[in-house]
């Protein structure tokens, strides 16, 4: 029994829904902000819904408002929809509970959850998954099962971690963006990601 009631939408029904998750190898300030604006840009001319998978903790929340009903969603006792919140033409689910959050999920719960965001993204030309590092259950169970791009924190210690996670999800690409192409740090992915394949990615369009 799926964790979310879903109700059906009368709106024409969009095909060949886009999922896509977006990561990265640790926390890093800044993180959700390059999220926002990854999907800001994804979003441009195409509908998109921009999931928070670490529901319950309202990463991308800005309605502390919710949490109730967020608690009951999170209980399958209502909606996975009426958590969605239009932001610059980009709709939203998230939010905080004080008990409850995606990192407490079983596994057939995590795979009703992906049943009702499938169910839910019909309804959309992309569904942009945010799945956090600080939930690394909910990190892998997204990432094994859709495209994903890891944002990495350019720093010394990061490159190792960064590789490290390509190397687990190989529908995986690493987007570099804002890095200067004459860096060190910019050199060492380049180099490790280009074995066997390149898996770099310069723009979030592509």
């Amino acid at each position: 029994m799926c964790p979310f009631l879903i109700q059906k939408s009368n709106d024409k029904i969009k095909k060949n829904t886009r999922f896509l998750v977006l990561t990265a190898p640790q926390w890093y300030g800044g993180f959700v902000t390059s999220v926002w604006g990854c999907a800001q840009k994804l979003s441009q001319g195409t509908s998109l819904l921009l999931f928070d998978g670490s529901l319950g903790l309202g990463d991308l929340s800005s309605n502390a408002t919710l949490s109730e009903d967020v608690t009951a969603v999170l209980q399958g006792q209502k909606t996975l929809s009426m958590l969605i919140e239009a932001r610059n033409q980009i709709d939203v689910l998230s939010g905080r509970s004080k008990t409850l959050n995606l990192g407490t999920y079983t596994e057939p719960q995590l795979y009703g959850l992906l049943d009702d965001l499938k169910l839910l993204g019909v309804n959309y030309q992309t569904v942009l998954i945010y799945a956090p590092p600080t939930l690394p259950r909910v990190q892998q169970f997204f990432c094994e099962h859709f495209d994903s791009i890891c944002l990495p924190f350019m720093s010394s210690e990061s490159i190792a971690e960064t590789l490290g996670l390509m190397q687990s999800y190989p529908r995986m690409r690493c987007y570099l963006e804002n890095v200067k192409e004459d860096g060190a740090l910019f050199r060492a992915l380049q180099v490790g990601l280009a074995r066997p394949k390149n898996r770099i990615l310069y723009d979030i369009m592509e």
